[in-house]
């Protein structure tokens, strides 16, 4: 009963920070999608894509250790760990940043930004890799207030810097006041998590504690990179197939689909923690019945969120990207195989093998590249949205082979528990094609699917 109330306190402050930031989400970016237009909007998420990338090599992802490390160090000792693999991510960056200065001619050649955006990109990327990494040891030490405030005030202080800024410059480069002000809050955030996590751990070097983390992070570099490729690579290969106006149609349909994203990250941030713990404690019994719930509640909020789209779509966009409506299901199909995947990887990184995420990550991105290719050319930017669902299929399908190889009898999803869930999800697309232009049934089967849910949510007394 105690950890019940304890995953329930968890989901509502992690429910409650997804729903201030869908709120911020939801009035910001319809606004910037106007006031940019699709050419100047595109820009910006190009940019974006390349800050993804830069925070996860300049970082060295040693917050992807932070799970295993909770299993291994408590108290004291994690805290310790915590300064001490951070403080190798900052001698990354700085060394990262020398390089890029060095070679600032070639990379500005070849990422087609001027050295000032170079310079900042890079700050900023850290800055983000920070947020991550206090984000990371916030979950595991189950201090979702923290996440809350974190979140929600650089959220906050984003829009209000990127609005006052590209009202204060002139017409010709509004993207400019965008991207500084969606980069100042992170490298200031970026400063303040740097000085605490030191305070509170007062470790840089430990040789225990860089040759614990060094192999375990090394691999997650890869998978990181690998998890962008599948992500963000299609809005560089639309730009470069198609152009900036229809990456900008694409990003604000996959920017609104990201809401759902949104969501699984804050049932995730309140699962994951309960997942180690009943790993470590050999609790597999239990682990299967709050996994079928789990699974039950993200699939329910899915299919609901299918179904209401295109009405809150065209409420949330300009005329001009209601063209990218179509493309929302896939993409939402796309995170639920995101979804699936966790549950294997998350015994990868129980049992030690980030190789193994490594591996099966890098083999998706591989996938996503070629299928790019291959379906933007054929279908425009609903290719993209077409091969980013096959390799995130495929990225799934991979980490359950090697963790059900891995675990062995210490598996607990079986195929039966995701058959009804899938086929659920399929129908709400099929729905959503079928009666596009009838609202009322839709909204009517997501009425019905939401009083399920939340009749289930009552009986259990738990969210999962």
């Amino acid at each position: 009963m105690k950890n019940e109330k304890s995953s329930n306190k968890l989901v509502m402050y992690n429910a409650l920070s997804t729903i201030i930031l869908y709120a911020i989400t939801f009035f910001s970016a319809p606004l910037f999608s106007r006031l940019l237009g699709t050419d100047e909007y595109g820009v910006v998420q190009v940019y974006n894509t390349w800050v993804s990338f830069f925070s996860v090599i300049l970082g060295l992802y040693t917050r992807g250790t932070l799970a295993i490390a909770k299993i291994n160090y408590s108290g004291e000792e994690f805290l310790k760990y915590q300064s001490s693999v951070l403080f190798l991510s900052l001698l990354s960056f700085i060394s990262g940043l020398i390089i890029v200065i060095i070679g600032k001619s070639v990379l500005v050649s070849f990422l087609g930004l001027d050295m000032r955006y170079l310079i900042l990109m890079m700050f900023h990327s850290f800055g983000t890799y920070c947020v991550y990494f206090a984000n990371a040891k916030f979950t595991y030490e189950m201090k979702a207030k923290n996440n809350l405030l974190i979140s929600v005030t650089i959220s906050l202080l984003t829009f209000a810097l990127s609005f006052l800024l590209i009202k204060l410059l002139n017409a010709e480069h509004l993207y400019t006041g965008r991207i500084i002000g969606m980069s100042s809050p992170y490298i200031l955030a970026g400063v303040f998590i740097i000085v605490y996590i030191f305070k509170e751990g007062k470790t840089y070097f430990n040789k225990e504690y860089w040759k614990f983390c060094i192999p375990l992070c090394l691999p997650l570099i890869f998978h990181g990179l690998s998890g962008i490729i599948c992500a963000s690579s299609d809005r560089i290969m639309i730009q470069k197939i198609i152009g900036l106006v229809a990456v900008g149609i694409y990003a604000l349909a996959y920017n609104f689909a990201n809401i759902m994203d949104s969501i699984w990250n804050a049932l995730n941030n309140s699962w994951n923690p309960f997942f180690f713990e009943y790993v470590k404690h050999n609790k597999y019994v239990e682990l299967k019945k709050r996994s079928k719930k789990y699974i039950r509640l993200y699939t329910c909020l899915s299919m609901g969120f299918i179904l209401m789209t295109p009405e809150v779509f065209h409420a949330f966009a300009a005329p001009e990207y209601w063209e990218g409506a179509k493309i929302i299901p896939v993409i939402v199909l796309s995170q639920y195989s995101i979804f699936v995947y966790s549950f294997a990887a998350n015994y990868e990184f129980a049992f030690k093998r980030t190789d193994m995420v490594a591996l099966g990550s890098a083999v998706a991105g591989m996938a996503n590249v070629a299928l790019n290719v291959i379906f933007i050319n054929c279908l425009g930017y609903f290719g993209a949205a077409i091969a980013t669902l096959i390799s995130n299929i495929i990225l799934a399908i991979i980490h359950i082979i090697f963790a059900k190889k891995l675990v062995k009898d210490k598996w607990v999803y079986e195929a039966k528990m995701f058959v009804m869930p899938i086929l659920g999800l399929v129908m709400s697309v099929i729905f959503y094609y079928c009666c596009y232009s009838t609202w009322i049934i839709r909204w009517g089967l997501a009425v019905i699917i939401g009083l399920y849910m939340l009749r289930r949510v009552y009986m259990d007394r738990a969210i999962f």
